[in-house]
Parts: C-alpha cells; sequence; structure tokens
C-alpha cells in the first residue's frame, strides 16, 4: 500500500504542479505516508503542513497546537518589538513547509524540483496559499493567553503592504484577546 502511494506521489511530482487540486493531492498522499510509517510525530510541521491543506478548521492539540503555542509565545514576548512581524513569519514560514518537503522527498526517493526549483516552488506555495487561506488555526483544546486563531487571507493587505499591492498577495491576520487583530505579510517564499 504505502509503496502504491509512493509510485503515485513519484509519478506526479515528476512533471510541474499546476493547480491547487495537485497540491492537495500531494499533501494528502505525504499524509498518508506519514500514517503509514506511524510516525507523524517524528515529522510534525510537515503534518501539520498537511493538515492544515487538507481540513476545514484546525483545532487538534498536535500539531497545529505547537504551532499555535509557538505564536502565542511570539506575541507574548515580542508584539511591542520590531521583530514581532518576523518571528511570526519565521513560525508559520513557508520556507518551513518546502525544507520539510524536500526532506520527505529526499527521504523517499522522489522527485524535489517542485521544491528545489524557485519558480516552480513559488507556484507550490502560491497553490497552496490558496487552500490553507480558507482554513484558520484555532485552539480550542488549549487555550492560549494572547491568541484566539491565526488567519491568511487577503483582509488587512493594505495595511501591511504597499498601495496597489499584487491581487496575489496575502497576509496574516491575529486577533488578540482584548480584542485587538495584528497583521503581517505572508511571504511566499
Amino acid at each position: 500500500m504505502q509503496h502504491d502511494i509512493l509510485d503515485k506521489l513519484y509519478r506526479v511530482l515528476a512533471a510541474p504542479i499546476v493547480g491547487e487540486p495537485h497540491v492537495l493531492y500531494v499533501m494528502a498522499e505525504i499524509r498518508k505516508v506519514l500514517e503509514h510509517i506511524g510516525k507523524p510525530g517524528d515529522q510534525a510541521d510537515l503534518s501539520f503542513f498537511c493538515d492544515w491543506a487538507l481540513h476545514i478548521r484546525i483545532d487538534r492539540a498536535t500539531p497545529a497546537g505547537v504551532i499555535l503555542r509557538r505564536l502565542d509565545q511570539a506575541v507574548e514576548q515580542h508584539l511591542n518589538s520590531p521583530e514581532f512581524v518576523h518571528c511570526i513569519s519565521e513560525i508559520i514560514s513557508l520556507g518551513q513547509l518546502r525544507k520539510e518537503l524536500r526532506r520527505f522527498a529526499v527521504e523517499w526517493n522522489l522527485p524535489r524540483a517542485n521544491f528545489d526549483d524557485f519558480a516552480r516552488g513559488l507556484e507550490f506555495s502560491k497553490f497552496y496559499t490558496r487552500i490553507i487561506s480558507e482554513v484558520p488555526l484555532v485552539s480550542t483544546r488549549d487555550p492560549l493567553d494572547y491568541v484566539e486563531e491565526f488567519l491568511i487571507g487577503r483582509e488587512g493587505v493594505e495595511r501591511v503592504d504597499e498601495v496597489g499591492a499584487p491581487e496575489d498577495s496575502l497576509c496574516w491576520r491575529i486577533p488578540l484577546k482584548g480584542d485587538r487583530d495584528v497583521y503581517g505579510a505572508f511571504l511566499f517564499y
């Protein structure tokens, strides 16, 4: 079964990713492999990125809870500092996604061009981001001190991007407890 999944992944990754359906397929098949080997926790970041693409709401204790806890700690430690946006962007990083995808591809001897090549990696990231922009990260099982949820979308782009930003520009938004939202540019690469 696992071998069949890897064969399918190989065929899909051998060609350029051309749309959201391909990205969803890749993430779903990777998630299956992680479940088959019985160690999704060993690749928690990759598991998180797969879950984020495949669900309508992410509120599990792990691995999303770990990411949300990191966001909450960054808000506590850096909210009023110049490093704040950078800290948040490092926690939720598509660079980290590509790193995890590369590592997975190397481990399973799969084609890596969609993750290594700048243009193809950027396309993969844009398709992935369109998918996750519909999915909030919410901590329902492990209450956080500051963060209510984490969202990606167009709302707030004008606050963090230049006037006339490209239509595919997105930003992250974190509604904080106490009726304050913070925004930052969401980087594709």
